[in-house]
């Protein structure tokens, strides 16, 4: 991990760590670092930069955009370059190669296909395990170790089946949604105010079918349009509530709800904990 990150609490088992680190607000950077087990890590603040990467591993990689969401392969050179960042909070979950292998059957030779997806991880799975964690990892209880080592085998596995998905899909995107085509969805998405467009808008805007648009969307991403949709809507309820004074019942309308406890149950399911305590928490 780079240097200059300040861990604020951990959890250790025999095979994964679990650290909570924050990190001041930085510059232009550029450095390659590397891991000696497996780490996957999550950014839980909305706004971390927009760094770019590429791993040593993938001889025809270019850089490309950092997710929330990672995965870092041990023993892969990390190159990063960032135009700069606000201070920032990260969850990351370190795994010992040799479990990780023997519990997934991966981690020896990585091909460019996988490498470039553990860049922006597309795993609802993977990302509420990690949260699950920051909240052990910030208040822990009864038998966290054995807390830790259960959700650490739920990530594996997820990891393990959302990079056998890639490897299928590598040689198979020619089933999904043309480059224009995807732009237009995930910018209709994002700039939606209130309710997230229809399916029917959204495959009009495409030229398609309904049906058509569902299967090309999972094909180039890996996501449900849904599960896109939320996401996206979570992103901008913590950009709203941490830089931002609206009033919880004003950003629950802006964002399309009909009432702040609907508002409270998606973010408290997306994000792991509740908006008021999300607000306190960033600005603090």
């Amino acid at each position: 991990m780079a240097e200059n990150w300040t861990i604020d609490a951990q959890l250790q088992t025999a095979d994964i760590a679990v650290m909570l680190m924050t990190h001041d607000a930085t510059g232009p950077l550029q450095r390659t670092h590397r891991m000696d087990d497996h780490a996957i890590s999550l950014f839980l603040t909305p706004d971390y930069g927009q760094p770019v990467g590429r791993y040593g591993g993938g001889r025809h990689m270019h850089f490309a955009r950092f997710g929330p969401l990672s995965i870092t392969p041990a023993d892969l050179p990390l190159s990063v370059r960032s135009p700069g960042a606000p201070a920032r909070t990260l969850i990351s979950c370190r795994i010992d190669r040799t479990r990780f292998q023997s519990a997934t059957g991966l981690g020896g030779e990585w091909n460019d296909a996988e490498l470039a997806a553990c860049l922006d991880v597309r795993g609802d799975a993977i990302a509420a395990g990690l949260k699950r964690l920051a909240h052990e990892a910030d208040s822990p209880g009864f038998a966290s170790d054995l807390l830790v080592d259960g959700i650490g085998v739920v990530m594996m596995v997820e990891i393990a089946r959302y990079l056998r998905g890639v490897r299928q899909r590598s040689g198979l995107m020619r089933g999904g949604l043309a480059p224009w085509q995807l732009r237009r969805v995930t910018a209709a998405i994002a700039e939606a105010e209130g309710t997230s467009p229809s399916l029917a808008e959204l495959a009009t805007l495409c030229g398609i079918g309904r049906r058509h648009l569902m299967r090309a969307f999972r094909q180039s991403t890996g996501r449900t349009i849904s599960g896109w949709a939320d996401e996206t809507r979570a992103r901008r309820a913590m950009r709203l509530l941490a830089q931002t004074d609206l009033p919880i019942a004003e950003i629950a309308t802006q964002l399309g709800f009909a009432s702040i406890s609907g508002f409270s149950h998606a973010f408290r399911r997306a994000v792991g904990e509740p908006p008021s305590s999300f607000r306190r928490r960033n600005r603090t």
